[in-house]
């Protein structure tokens, strides 16, 4: 699909620049060089992030900069492994989203400014980044997905070698993330699809569905950093509630709660779990 994308983009390109809409035609350089980074096509992806950063850059669009500026972050940091490079464009756009009263934007990309620098070890850096990411995430409650950050932080700690503050702070993310998830928001990634599909078949009387299901992505090396929680949810299958299971410390902070939501789901229903 990306050929055809890019010859779209290409086609859209060409006429708004013969209509002298540049606001537009920054705009379709910035997607161009977000299909070229999704195609593993790097070079291509920061050739059209410039081209729409200069357009930005001539119009005055402080916003359009500091978007395009977390695009080029991303790019370097995630696919080309340049950190330095990632934090100089993260610190670009973070100041960018202050300039402009962005407050969220500028907590997302003080967010990944601090992933960036604890990767290179500059860790006072990483922790004041993560902390101003906080306060900015502070003002939007779930929205913001403050558990992110806290997260970011207990990396940082755990990095650093100060395993209570580290603790400390997993703690704040999971507490933050049960918080969002009690208030009704969702779990799309892969713990919170894998809980929902272990948590129908049991409230359906089908344990033998669930057990299926868990055996075979044990058994799956794609899924080996799962198999901590997968174990917990196997516990739970075969009847253990015990709500200690969320505690094993090798569990990525949006676990725990999915373990505790469904020991009070099974709990709610133990006719129909099989109880």
């Amino acid at each position: 699909r990306y050929p055809a994308a890019l010859a779209a983009y290409a086609e859209a390109h060409e006429r708004f620049t013969q209509l002298d809409e540049p606001v537009t035609v920054a705009g379709i350089w910035h997607q161009t060089g977000m299909v070229y980074q999704e195609a593993g096509q790097p070079e291509a992806a920061e050739d059209a992030y410039r081209q729409s950063l200069a357009i930005k850059v001539r119009l005055g669009n402080v916003a359009g900069q500091a978007s395009t500026l977390v695009q080029l972050g991303n790019l370097y940091g995630d696919v080309l492994g340049r950190n330095e490079d990632a934090v100089d464009f993260y610190r670009q756009a973070a100041n960018k989203y202050l300039v402009t009263g962005d407050t969220a934007g500028e907590g997302r990309t003080r967010s990944n400014l601090a992933s960036s620098l604890r990767k290179l070890r500059r860790f006072d850096e990483a922790r004041q980044e993560i902390r101003r990411a906080n306060e900015c995430k502070s003002q939007f409650g779930h929205a913001s997905a403050p558990w992110k950050a806290w997260a970011i932080l207990a990396n940082i700690e755990t990095d650093a070698g100060n395993p209570d503050a580290a603790a400390a702070a997993k703690r704040k993310a999971i507490a933050s993330y049960l918080d969002y998830r009690r208030d009704g928001g969702e779990n799309h990634d892969r713990d919170g699809r894998l809980a929902l599909a272990v948590t129908q078949p049991l409230l359906a009387g089908d344990p033998a569905q669930a057990v299926a299901l868990l055996g075979q992505l044990a058994a799956d090396p794609a899924a080996a950093a799962l198999l901590p929680f997968i174990r917990a949810l196997q516990a739970i299958v075969n009847g253990s509630r015990d709500r200690r299971l969320a505690e094993a410390p090798d569990l990525d902070h949006t676990m725990p709660a999915e373990i505790g939501l469904l020991i009070d789901a099974l709990d709610d229903a133990p006719e129909q779990a099989g109880r």
